[in-house]
């Protein structure tokens, strides 16, 4: 775990992508221990009704939405260096030759094993290309909360991305009007 100053907010930046089941199993026992301290709810008395009415994300979806989120952040901080330094834009090689990519695209790194698929660098640059064009074009003035607020009720309202529970990152699912 990393934990580095922002102007003012303290990001934490960690990364699971292969986490055993049972660490998972034993990470959602701890919210359910502490949910059930909390609320006071019984042995015999499922926690979920709970975490759902206080709009609470069982820790699965808390990671996933996680990682999720910390591609862009890693991209628009440049920080921490270790993670930005995985990434490789479009343009930054010698991939002059390309004539189809995307203009804030990130190119797939290679890759010889499939537990490669677990790496940051993997999982980073299938999930920002995955990300609608809105998204990674807002990227330069990001620091008006106007336009993230009006993106993110737009992404919401006509459902551009959904959740691949194989890759554990956003897809889309969408077509641009």
């Amino acid at each position: 775990m990393h934990w580095s100053s922002q102007s003012s907010r303290m990001l934490m930046f960690c990364y699971g992508s292969n986490m055993l089941a049972r660490t998972k199993n034993a990470i959602q026992r701890v919210q359910n221990a502490c949910a059930r301290y909390i609320w006071n709810i019984p042995l015999r008395i499922h926690v979920s009704p709970f975490l759902l009415s206080a709009g609470v994300l069982r820790m699965e979806q808390r990671r996933r939405l996680h990682f999720a989120s910390l591609p862009f952040d890693v991209v628009l901080s440049k920080a921490p260096s270790y993670l930005y330094d995985k990434l490789t834009w479009f343009g930054d090689g010698n991939n002059r030759y390309h004539t189809r990519i995307a203009l804030y695209g990130l190119e797939m790194p290679l890759y010889h094993t499939t537990a490669f698929r677990g790496s940051f660098a993997y999982n980073a640059t299938k999930c920002w290309n995955n990300l609608p064009p809105p998204i990674p074009a807002s990227k330069t003035c990001i620091e008006n909360a106007s336009l993230q607020m009006r993106d993110a009720d737009q992404i919401r309202d006509r459902g551009w991305l959904k959740f691949n529970e194989q890759t554990s990152c956003l897809d889309r699912g969408f077509v641009m009007p």
